[in-house]
């Protein structure tokens, strides 16, 4: 069957659609159609475009993903076991001079391969959807491929912005988390995190807010949060001039992090720190004030160690801890057995 030459795409023969062994998604409000051989070029992807229905996932592609798809292009050609790209067809329009007929629905990497390998057309199948909601809801879950190959938390807040702008899910969390349940693949912090970072941008109610990096140092410049004549804190160990001492803010988990920053700060800069602490999202194991309390009472445990190594030092001239040796790496010179540290040269570190 001949290729349309004015629209670049053909009808699969029934031998060809025999071959196709990969099954498709099946997701509410959406409907296979059929599957055609289509130009890669013949394909639009969506990027901002005013008044359409964007895809908001996989908006940062990965080249090391596209680049292995189109080396196999090249070698063994489209495999038809694996998961087939989806196109909705729309009426033929135009767009920097090339005419196109189907819209990109999951297909993004695939599609930079197919240009990459140079290939005359690509097996893709049509899917039809019966409102924009169904169709962003699809983008998503069709494009969490894979444990490997999952989608990400950006993927996830763009898509949950898009769903609260639209009025298709109130901008609360439960219809957030419920509005993203078919996603499988992805890790659930990653949801969590998209879910998280999509609140904050939409300004949805939370019994508790969290912070982003930006939002520390937001918080930390804004003068509403001073009384009058009170100096404004400093973060990443920038020293506040008025306190003379070095500002660090921390997020829980990360306190010995800090604790390690500021003791290095000490040595080389001989300047006190101070630290504005802020926690994760509470749970049901662990509420606010718990976490909070938590974080203050590991700071005075890693206190109470550094008390007790300066205690030992004072006492016995030495850390208690050493170096007993390195195990052998260096094939060159067939290393075998313990390397002993009296081997080894030292250097100031």
């Amino acid at each position: 069957m001949n290729m349309n030459t004015n629209l670049n795409y053909r009808e699969l023969t029934a031998a060809e659609a025999a071959q196709i062994t990969a099954p498709m998604p099946q997701k509410e409000g959406a409907e296979f159609v059929k599957f055609i051989a289509v130009s890669p070029h013949n394909i639009y992807i969506r990027n901002n475009e005013k008044d359409e229905n964007n895809n908001l996932v996989r908006k940062k592609m990965s080249i090391g993903i596209a680049n292995a798809i189109a080396q196999s292009y090249r070698t063994q050609g489209q495999l038809l076991n694996l998961p087939i790209p989806v196109v909705k067809e729309v009426r033929p329009f135009q767009r920097s001079g090339k005419w196109h007929t189907f819209i990109g629905v999951d297909i993004h990497h695939r599609h930079i391969a197919a240009i990459q390998a140079q290939l005359d057309e690509l097996i893709v199948a049509i899917y039809e959807f019966d409102s924009d909601e169904s169709e962003a809801k699809f983008m998503l879950e069709a494009n969490d491929h894979s444990p490997s190959n999952p989608v990400s938390s950006e993927d996830i807040t763009n898509t949950l912005c898009l769903a609260v702008s639209k009025g298709w899910i109130g901008n609360i969390k439960e219809e957030m988390e419920e509005w993203i349940s078919g996603v499988k693949h992805c890790h659930g912090n990653t949801k969590n995190k998209g879910v998280r970072e999509a609140m904050r941008l939409c300004g949805t109610y939370s019994d508790c807010r969290t912070y982003t990096a930006n939002d520390v140092q937001s918080f930390i410049d804004c003068d509403d949060n001073y009384a009058d004549g009170e100096t404004k804190y400093t973060t990443g160990g920038i020293l506040d001039e008025v306190r003379d001492k070095l500002g660090w803010s921390v997020l829980e988990e990360y306190t010995q992090k800090y604790i390690w920053e500021a003791a290095k700060a000490y040595k080389t800069r001989g300047k006190e720190s101070y630290f504005v602490f802020h926690t994760k999202t509470p749970t049901d194991k662990e509420n606010l004030s718990q976490k909070r309390v938590g974080m203050l009472d590991r700071m005075r445990h890693l206190e109470e160690v550094l008390d007790s190594v300066a205690e030992y030092k004072s006492k016995n001239g030495h850390y208690p801890w050493h170096v007993e040796a390195f195990l052998p790496q260096d094939n060159i010179n067939s290393e075998a057995g313990f390397i002993s540290t009296q081997s080894i040269k030292s250097r100031t570190v």
